[in-house]
């Protein structure tokens, strides 16, 4: 985004009764009637709000100016600050030429800011919730079973719980791939294990849990066969359940 450009420094007239909430509401009625609000080609009704009516005051000069300016430029956003009383008018062209005729720095009190060759990007990689599975997180008997999406808390995605297994002295353990919970190595020890992870999640699914913590892993190798890397069958994580009525053994 460049420099703001160069304003009037002076308001034009004031009027107590309008402040940035009602200039910005206004103005973007008025873009969106004129089609000069960005990627929007046509207006939206035939009624058309007036630059009059957002600026009853301003000197018709200064409207005239104003509108050229402005729609040639197109709005890709407004910024409201009702705290300070101020707008920015966020533009995708430039809104001055050779002549660098200045707009209005302020209307009725309200603070006019201006930023050209502005851009809004919407978040391109939001996470899509399937509509397939939902919550791949599966009960008997009000306890979860194995085929359930699992993952490490620090980890954002999820996998799938192996096996439940108990060693001698009775204590009970989740069993997944070292990716999973083990996070290809790298989870601490200790580290919470969500079930369902928080990826999976949905509204009539059960919330996620720490059901337990990771306990060891069979530590993952790569590399190159070439390098006379040492052959792996295995490359598991385990953690404890501690949450042991949702995760019955037997």
């Amino acid at each position: 985004m460049s420099q703001h450009p160069p304003t009037i420094p002076q308001p034009l007239l004031t009027n107590p009764a309008q402040n940035a909430r009602d200039i910005s509401t206004d103005l973007l009625n008025w873009a969106y009637d004129h089609a000069i609000i960005s990627n929007i080609p046509h207006s939206r009704s035939q009624q058309q709000t007036s630059l009059d009516e957002v600026f009853p005051s301003m000197s018709p000069e200064h409207r005239l100016r104003f509108h050229e300016k402005i729609s040639k430029s197109k709005i890709i956003g407004i910024i409201k600050d009702a705290n300070n009383n101020k707008i920015t008018i966020v533009t995708r062209g430039s809104l001055y030429g050779t002549k660098r005729k200045p707009l209005p720095a302020s209307y009725c009190g309200v603070i006019i800011e201006y930023i050209e060759h502005g851009d809004i990007t919407i978040d391109q990689f939001a996470v899509q919730q399937s509509t397939e599975n939902p919550s791949p997180c599966f009960l008997y008997n009000n306890c979860i079973t194995c085929g359930s999406s699992v993952t490490a808390a620090p980890i954002p995605s999820a996998g799938t719980l192996g096996f439940l297994a108990k060693d001698q002295t009775g204590q009970l353990f989740g069993v997944t791939n070292n990716h999973v919970t083990g996070g290809c190595n790298h989870t601490q020890p200790g580290m919470h294990i969500l079930m369902p992870s928080p990826v999976d999640a949905a509204p009539d699914g059960p919330p996620p849990l720490a059901i337990g913590r990771h306990a060891q892993l069979v530590r993952l190798v790569s590399g190159y066969p070439q390098h006379n890397m040492p052959a792996q069958k295995i490359g598991s994580s385990t953690f404890n359940v501690e949450l042991t009525d949702l995760a019955q053994f037997g």
